[in-house]
């Protein structure tokens, strides 16, 4: 036992430390006990007894970082199961005989666990191999483990029995000097990713037949992870079979039978028509897409990630039909018409949208923005028409729906009308603000004085300063409309201010659909808070304190709760409102 401790001693440099095998052994024995009080940990030999086995590890770190480095990606093959395993960290794997693809990560506490293709941070592409977006983390992990199992084969020597909360104590207070004096962090930014995926493809050694389909395959900007890998390899005689028959319609049909499943003796191609039919889609939509594939909805399938790029092609599909054909919705109106609303919304949230409305009402849209082109802005005319209209459907459906036939400027004179009965249903009384308008360069602030102010305020911009009105009452919160010329075009924001113990300050800056903005506009904004403190400090009266913000993304005011909600009612209204009145009602 002595020669065991006096041999990890020698590596962790305890004896340069000048702390003697006897007096060493007694601290970790008295600190590593279930009642040692956190004092323990204050005395100088503990902090030098820290320092060595830091240092210990350290070095260790640094030969294990030295080893992972020079030979990362290591291949074991016994003629069925091939596993790839890349920085001693996690794993690709495939099993030729069930035809069967997984990935493997290790976790810190040294587990290796199997890969879930649900998570959206950590995902393995067998294709374009490495994690996405954050595999240096899981390195990282590697080497926490490495490390942890260093230490316990460390403390084991002279401890047989360690109490788990003192050891993980330890570990902690050693982890993170040894982390600091290796600096492995710079040495993993170091690494040249693309030769490294060029090393795991060629040690994968994947038929480039298969490969070559799973591209085919592929989404929009799907990866192709170790669950499609698997149903292509499993299904290869029959998805080959698609690309030959019909070429263009072999991604979404993939896509299809991997969420619902390939049913035994039905065609693929037949099964995946009457899905759309039952969602909606009509024949014209279907050929469209038969002929040309996904490329013409590209504009509407990459606004969402890649694992949502199916439900984005079924709603470019439902916004792609006309009452005479189908046609894509042009590339020019994707980008402002969902930014009317927030941009983390789901493809399924529009699909609902689609749903309640009637069928003319974007072929309408289109040929509207087409003559709104001409006049102003297409930004424009979806935020000062677009919109109001949206608001009046969802709001009055059954007030909509004896319109249904007419155009779209009568559709916009009633939302129109709605929006000031809106407006003249807002009461409430305002307050004051030690500065109204404020300039500053080429920046403008105009204060919100009253609850209607707001109101606009949230309309224009959607999102819901509108809900902070009896914080503006209180004089917890001031809120200010600022406007910027910038790239030939105005850009809008909303700045909070809050008052907290030290005074006014900044709380947040938003655009439109609850944007963040960039420094340029806090700058502007911090400028705007010491210029409102020096005026409030003038001023008699105090105003209580407090903390309000912009918050939570929101819907256009007239939209007031939830509104996947609302358009779930506005669905229902729209199907009640149009079946005849029942005998007894």
């Amino acid at each position: 036992m002595r020669c065991a401790v006096l041999r990890h001693e020698h590596s962790t440099g305890a004896i340069a430390q000048g702390a003697s095998p006897a007096r060493y052994i007694r601290w970790l024995r008295r600190l590593l006990v279930a009642d040692a009080p956190q004092a323990y940990w204050d005395t100088p030999l503990s902090r030098r007894a820290v320092a060595a086995i830091a240092a210990g590890m350290g070095n260790f770190l640094t030969t294990r970082l030295d080893e992972v480095i020079g030979d990362p990606v290591r291949v074991s093959d016994d003629g069925i199961v091939r596993r790839v395993t890349v920085l001693g960290a996690f794993v690709y794997a495939y099993d030729r005989a069930e035809r069967k693809a997984w990935a493997e990560n290790i976790d810190r506490n040294g587990e290796w666990q199997r890969f879930d293709s649900d998570k959206k941070t950590l995902r393995i592409a067998f294709v374009t191999p490495l994690y996405k977006p954050a595999w240096r983390k899981v390195a990282w992990q590697g080497l926490h483990a490495s490390a942890r199992a260093w230490l316990q084969a460390f403390v084991r020597d002279f401890l047989p029995s360690v109490c788990d909360a003192m050891f993980d104590e330890l570990f902690h207070h050693v982890w993170k000097r040894s982390w600091r004096s290796a600096g492995p962090a710079r040495r993993l930014r170091g690494i040249h990713t693309r030769a490294l995926r060029h090393q795991i493809r060629a040690a994968l050694a994947l038929d480039e037949r298969l490969v070559d389909l799973a591209r085919a395959a592929s989404l929009g900007r799907d990866p192709i992870l170790q669950d499609r890998l698997t149903f292509i390899w499993r299904h290869y005689d029959v998805l080959e079979r698609i690309r030959l028959q019909t070429p263009k319609l072999l991604a979404p049909v993939t896509s299809y039978l991997i969420r619902c499943g390939m049913e035994d003796g039905k065609d693929p191609v037949q099964a995946f028509k009457l899905w759309l039919r039952k969602q909606g889609i009509k024949g014209s939509a279907f050929r469209l897409l038969a002929q040309q594939g996904e490329r013409p909805f590209r504009a509407v399938v990459r606004r969402w990630e890649s694992y949502l790029a199916f439900d984005a092609l079924v709603l470019a599909l439902k916004l792609a039909q006309r009452p005479n054909g189908a046609r894509p919705l042009p590339w020019r109106l994707c980008k402002p018409l969902f930014e009317q609303w927030v941009d983390t919304q789901l493809p399924d949230f529009f699909l609902r949208m689609a749903k309640a409305l009637p069928e003319r009402f974007f072929d309408v849209l289109h040929r509207a923005a087409e003559r709104a082109s001409t006049r102003y802005p297409l930004d424009a005319f979806l935020r000062n028409e677009f919109g109001l209209v949206i608001d009046w459907i969802v709001a009055e459906p059954l007030r909509f729906l004896p319109l249904e036939r007419k155009s779209w400027a009568c559709w916009l004179s009633h939302a129109r009308a709605f929006r000031e009965r809106r407006r003249a249903a807002i009461s409430g009384p305002g307050w004051d603000s030690a500065i109204e308008t404020w300039h500053e360069g080429q920046v403008t602030a105009t204060a919100l004085l009253s609850p209607l102010m707001l109101h606009d305020e949230s309309a224009l911009l959607h999102h819901c300063v509108h809900k902070f009105a009896n914080d503006c009452r209180s004089g917890d919160a001031r809120y200010f409309s600022a406007c910027m010329p910038r790239g030939g075009r105005e850009e809008r924001a909303t700045i909070g201010l809050y008052r907290g113990d030290k005074g006014w300050a900044v709380h947040d800056v938003r655009g439109i659909c609850n944007r963040h903005m960039d420094r340029v506009w806090w700058k502007f904004a911090e400028a705007l808070a010491r210029e409102y403190a020096r005026c409030a400090r003038a001023q008699p009266d105090e105003l209580p304190r407090g903390r309000s913000g912009i918050g939570e993304v929101s819907m256009p005011a007239s939209k007031a709760d939830s509104q996947p909600r609302q358009y779930r009612c506005l669905s229902i209204l729209l199907d009640e409102a149009r079946e005849p009145p029942g005998r007894n009602s």
